[in-house]
């Protein structure tokens, strides 16, 4: 218990609240640098200065449906850093863990009760299980031939091969 209330403790230390997407778009990525004022930030992008960009606000851009790099904006002596590695598109949907959690123990759960629908009914069709008999001998065992038959049959064969 200790150690995971120091993990929870250097978690919420290690997150800086100034650091924050905005907003992820279809077709990028919107930056808010906390506690700047418009007109007084800077941005850098992988060590570039971002030319024309002094609002508290970046929009990002994607190059190839990815947003990627380190992006830094300033102002005063404060300095906040964002790595990007999003990936956008227009026809994406976001799923959340629970929710992908839910769906795959939902898939598991139908699938479960179809197997089962089917065992029922195949136990119900064949009849359940079978008893062997203990008695091997039948209680009406088939009529011998009819004698004439034979004689018949003899005489006809007998006929043919003439």
């Amino acid at each position: 218990m200790i150690l995971i209330s120091f993990m929870c403790l250097l978690l919420a230390a290690a997150v800086n609240p100034a650091q924050k997407i905005h907003e992820i778009k279809s077709d990028g990525v919107v930056i808010l640098c906390s506690g700047g004022v418009a007109g007084t930030v800077k941005w850098v992008k992988d060590k570039n200065d971002i030319a024309g960009q002094t609002n508290a606000t970046l929009e990002v851009k994607a190059e190839q449906g990815r947003v990627e790099g380190f992006y830094s904006c300033t102002y005063g002596d404060i300095t906040h850093v964002f790595y990007l590695r999003v990936k956008v598109c227009e026809n994406c949907y976001e799923l959340s863990r629970l929710k992908a959690t839910a769906l795959i123990f939902g898939n598991l759960l139908i699938t479960g009760l179809v197997i089962l629908i089917v065992f029922i009914f195949a136990n119900k069709n064949s009849g359940g299980t079978h008893k062997r008999a203990s008695n091997l001998r039948s209680e009406n065992p088939p009529q011998p031939p009819n004698p004439d038959y034979a004689v018949c049959m003899g005489t006809f064969l007998h006929a043919i091969n003439d």
